[in-house]
């Protein structure tokens, strides 16, 4: 259990790195598309991290 806890802060950490990396980039227009894929990137984060961690609880407990 410890383990995937673990891994997702990692996971969260790395993400967070990468929003701070993509926010010092500079401003130009389309805010909503900008808005949207950062959502979809967030949402394909988030999934791969479920994953991630159902892999791994799968293979602690076996």
């Amino acid at each position: 259990m410890d383990a995937t806890i673990l891994i997702q802060n990692n996971e969260r950490t790395k993400s967070l790195e990468k929003e701070i990396r993509t926010s010092d980039e500079p401003q130009h227009q389309g805010g909503k598309e900008r808005k949207r894929a950062k959502r979809e990137r967030e949402q394909e984060e988030e999934s791969k991290e479920r994953k991630k961690a159902r892999r791994e609880k799968r293979s602690f407990f076996t």
